[in-house]
C-alpha cells in the first residue's frame, strides 16, 4: 500500500493517441469517443436564421494512460502540458508538447519524466499539480491520506502525520528543487496549490476555513487571513491570486470570490456572483482567465469587473462537465481535460451546433443547475426546439421582472417560485393545457391548478407539491372536518390530553402557520380584497396565544419530557405517501385540516420545494416554451421525479399504491383530492404583514381585535398597490 513514488524513471513511455471515432483502448468508452454534447449561450431571437452559433463541446481526441493508470491531473505552460498518471498509490509525471493553429490544438506524445528526488522526499500521493506564473510546474506530494480509494476500494492510512513535499520543475520537466514540510494540527489535507510570477507558492486546506498559506523556501507555512471563507480553489490570474470558495453569511451560505493583491496584502472584499455555484471550480485558462465549471456550464469570469462570459455547455455520452477533474484551455476553442476515475484524458473542441429546423427558445433560469439539467435533457430529446438559458440568481429576480415589464421578455422562465407572476405580463397557461392533445386539466391533482390561479388565470405551474394539515385521533375528535376554534377547544377540554399540540408548537410557531393559512382564507385574489376584521380571524389570533406555550421564536422546547399521548393535535407536512405510515402510529386517525377553513378539507398546498414555470405574455416562441413545460408534467416524467408529491394525479396514485394500502391509501387520496388553497411562502409580503402584527398581539401590545384592524388596513393598502 505504501509504495514509493516513482519519480526516478528512465524508460520513456508514450501516452498513445487516438483520433475521435477510433478505438483508443478497451477502457475508453465508445460514447466518449464519438459523443457530442449539447449546450449553448445567449442568442438573438433569430439565431437559427442569422447563422449565430449555439456552441457544443465534442471529443476530438482521447489520450489513454498506460495499463492500470488513470490520468488524474493536467497543467500547462507555454507549449507544454504536464500530466500526472496514477493508480492510487503510485504515480508518474508525463510531459507533452502542443501547438495551436487556427484555434485548434495539436497535442504531441507524452513521455514519462526522468526526475530524481532525495530518498527522504519520496512521498506516494500527489495532492495537487499546477503551472506557476513564474514558468515552472509544481507538484504537491504527501503521505497517503487517512482515507483514500485504491482500485475502487476504500483504504485507510492510520499513520498519517501531515508530511508533504513540493516538487518544482522547469517547463522542460527538469527538476529544480523540492521542499519538504509538515502540515500539523489537522486531520484534513492540503489540496490546493498555486504559484505567482515571483515564485511565491500558495497552499490551502480545502476543508478548514481561513486556511491559506504561503510556503517558505525552508518549508515554513505562513498563514494568510482570508476572512470567513472555506476555499474551493485558488488560482493565479495575471498579477493577483483569485480565491474562490463558500462564504458563510448566516443564515445564507453562498459561493464567493476575492482577489489577493500581488504585494501580499489582505484580499479585497469577498464578492458574490450570480454565475458561480458552490459546486463550481476553476481551471487554467488563457492570459490570466478565471474559468468556471459548475458541472453544467463552462465560462470565464473577469476578476476586475465581475463580468461572466459563458463559453460552452455540454453533457454527452457517459460523462458530463461534472466529471471533469482538471482542465486547461489550450486555445480559444480547445480544452484538455482529465476525467474522474478515467484511464484517459480528452481534448474537447468547441463547435457550432446545427440547429437547422429547430426554433430557439430563450429561457431565464432562476433555479440554478437543476433548471440547466432540465434544459439539457430537453435539448437532447426534442427535435423542434432548443432551449438557450440565461442564469439569474435570486438577487436578480427584480431585474428579470423589470426586463419583462420593459418588453425584453424571454420565452420561458424556469423557477418562478419567488416571483410575482400574477400580472398580465405572464400568459394564461390554461390556454396551452386546453389546446394540448394529451394533457388536460383533469390530469392534475384536484383543486391544485385553481389554487394557483390569479383572477381566474393560471400564470405559473409547479411540478410537485406538499400538503399541510392537522391530524388527530378519531377517539378525540371524531371524523368531522373543518372544526371551528371553539369546537376544538371544547374537544380538548374533554379529551384529557395535556397539550393542544406537542409542546414544540409555541404560540409564535402556531402564529406562523396560521398566518400562512390566513393568506388563503381571508384574501380574495380575484377582487384583490381582504377581510381580516372577520371574527373568525380574531378568534384564530386568540387561539394561537392560548394553544401553545409562550416562548420566543426560534427557541427549542426545553420543558419536561412528554409523550405523544399527551397531545391532541399534530401539524403534518405531507411530502411523500410514506408520511402516512408515521401518522398511522397514532392509531385510528383522521385529517381535520386547519380550524375555520371554508375550503375543501382544510388542508393546504405548499409548493416551496418545487420548481415552477411561466411563459411571459410577450414570448416570441410560446409553443416551444410550452413544449418544455409539458415535458415536465407528463405521466412518465412525473413518475421519474424525486421531488415531493407529483402534480399528475395518476402518477401520485401509483406512487401512493406502492407505499400504502387499505385505509391508509384511502385517507391519503381523500386528503389530496379535497385540499384547496396555496399557503403563502415565508418571505411573502402579506404573510409578513400578518405575522409581524400578530407578534405584537402575542406580546400584549394590542388586543386581538386591534391587531386584526391593523392587519386589515396594511393588507388592504398592499393589495391596492399591487393591483395598481
Amino acid at each position: 500500500m505504501k509504495k514509493i513514488l516513482c519519480l526516478i524513471l528512465t524508460l520513456a513511455m508514450l501516452l498513445s493517441f487516438a483520433a475521435c471515432g477510433q478505438a483508443a483502448n478497451d477502457s475508453a468508452p465508445a460514447s466518449a469517443q464519438n459523443g457530442a454534447a449539447a449546450g449553448g449561450q445567449t442568442l438573438p431571437d433569430n439565431a437559427a436564421e442569422s447563422g449565430e452559433s449555439v456552441w457544443t463541446a465534442s471529443v476530438r481526441e482521447i489520450y489513454p494512460a498506460e495499463a492500470g493508470y488513470n490520468v488524474k491531473y493536467a497543467a500547462k505552460l507555454d507549449g507544454r502540458v504536464l500530466f500526472w498518471c496514477t493508480n492510487g498509490d503510485e504515480g508518474f509525471p508525463a510531459l507533452s508538447s502542443y501547438t495551436v493553429d487556427g484555434g485548434t490544438a495539436d497535442v504531441q506524445s507524452a513521455v514519462r519524466l526522468d526526475v530524481s528526488v532525495p530518498e527522504n522526499e519520496r512521498l506516494p500521493h500527489v495532492y495537487a499539480l499546477t503551472a506557476g506564473a513564474d514558468g515552472c510546474f509544481y507538484i504537491l506530494c504527501g503521505e497517503l491520506p487517512p482515507v483514500y480509494l485504491h482500485n475502487d476500494e476504500m483504504c485507510f492510512n492510520n499513520e498519517f502525520s501531515g508530511r508533504y513535499c513540493l516538487i518544482r520543475l522547469d517547463a522542460d520537466g527538469k527538476l529544480l528543487g523540492c521542499t519538504g514540510f509538515t502540515y500539523e494540527g489537522s486531520d484534513s489535507q492540503l489540496h490546493l496549490l498555486a504559484a505567482d510570477a515571483d515564485g511565491r507558492v500558495f497552499v490551502a486546506d480545502a476543508e478548514n476555513r481561513s486556511s491559506l498559506f504561503t510556503l517558505g523556501s525552508h518549508g515554513e507555512l505562513n498563514e494568510l487571513d482570508i476572512g470567513d471563507m472555506t476555499l474551493l480553489n485558488i488560482s493565479v490570474c495575471g498579477d493577483a491570486l483569485m480565491l474562490y470558495g463558500i462564504v458563510y453569511d448566516m443564515p445564507d451560505i453562498h459561493a464567493g470570490w476575492a482577489v489577493m493583491p500581488a504585494d501580499g496584502g489582505e484580499p479585497e472584499e469577498i464578492r458574490q456572483s450570480e454565475y458561480l455555484s458552490m459546486n463550481a471550480y476553476s481551471a487554467q485558462g488563457l492570459d490570466g482567465e478565471f474559468i468556471c465549471n459548475d458541472g453544467a456550464e463552462i465560462g470565464t469570469l473577469d476578476i476586475s469587473s465581475g463580468e461572466y462570459t459563458p463559453f460552452v455547455k455540454w453533457s454527452a455520452g457517459e460523462h458530463s462537465a461534472a466529471d471533469i477533474y482538471s482542465m486547461v484551455r489550450l486555445s480559444e476553442d480547445c480544452f484538455l481535460c482529465t476525467l474522474r476515475q478515467c484511464r484517459y484524458a480528452v481534448l474537447l473542441g468547441r463547435e457550432a451546433l446545427d440547429l437547422s429546423g429547430r426554433t430557439i427558445v430563450r429561457a431565464a433560469n432562476v433555479s440554478g443547475s437543476y433548471g440547466t439539467s432540465l434544459a439539457d435533457a430537453f435539448n437532447a430529446a426534442d427535435p423542434d426546439y432548443y432551449i438557450v438559458a440565461e442564469n439569474y440568481d435570486q438577487d436578480s429576480v427584480s431585474r428579470l421582472l423589470t426586463e419583462i415589464g420593459a418588453g425584453n421578455a424571454p420565452d420561458l422562465v424556469i423557477g418562478t417560485g419567488l416571483m410575482d407572476t400574477s400580472s398580465s405580463a405572464f400568459a394564461d397557461l390554461y390556454k396551452f393545457i386546453d389546446a394540448d392533445s394529451e394533457l388536460s386539466r383533469a390530469d392534475f391533482v384536484p383543486h391544485l391548478l385553481e389554487s394557483l390561479e390569479s383572477r381566474g388565470e393560471l400564470h405559473e405551474i409547479y411540478t410537485s407539491f406538499m400538503l399541510y394539515t392537522i391530524a388527530a385521533r378519531t377517539c378525540d375528535i371524531g371524523e368531522v372536518k373543518n372544526y371551528s376554534v371553539d369546537e376544538l377547544e371544547e374537544l380538548f377540554a374533554s379529551s384529557g390530553r395535556k397539550y393542544m399540540f406537542e409542546p414544540w408548537m409555541s404560540a409564535q410557531n402556531l402564529l406562523g402557520w396560521v398566518c400562512s393559512a390566513a393568506t388563503v382564507e381571508f384574501i380574495d385574489p380575484g377582487t384583490g380584497t381582504c377581510h381580516f376584521s372577520d371574527p373568525a380571524f380574531i378568534k384564530l389570533l386568540e387561539w394561537c396565544r392560548d394553544a401553545g406555550p409562550d416562548y420566543s421564536d426560534g427557541e427549542i422546547y426545553a420543558g419536561p419530557e412528554y409523550t405523544q399521548d399527551e397531545a391532541m393535535l399534530f401539524l403534518e407536512q405531507v411530502s411523500t405517501p410514506l408520511r402516512i405510515t408515521s401518522i398511522s402510529s397514532l392509531g385510528d386517525y383522521a385529517f381535520i385540516g386547519f380550524p375555520g377553513s371554508t375550503k375543501g378539507n382544510g388542508a393546504y398546498f405548499d409548493c416551496i420545494n418545487s420548481i415552477a414555470f411561466a411563459i411571459p405574455a410577450q414570448a416570441k416562441a410560446p409553443d416551444g416554451a410550452w413544449a418544455f413545460i409539458r415535458r415536465q408534467l407528463t405521466l412518465s416524467a412525473q413518475l421519474r421525479s424525486d421531488m415531493d408529491l407529483p402534480v399528475n394525479m395518476e402518477a401520485l396514485k401509483r406512487q401512493a399504491a406502492d407505499a400504502l394500502e387499505g385505509a391508509d391509501y384511502d385517507k391519503f387520496i381523500d386528503l389530496v383530492s379535497n385540499a384547496s388553497g396555496l399557503m403563502s411562502y415565508a418571505g411573502d409580503s402579506l404573510r409578513s404583514i400578518i405575522y409581524d402584527s400578530g407578534k405584537a398581539f402575542l406580546a400584549g401590545d394590542k388586543t386581538a381585535a386591534e391587531t386584526a384592524a391593523v392587519i386589515q388596513s396594511r393588507a388592504s393598502v398592499y393589495l391596492a398597490e399591487k393591483a395598481g
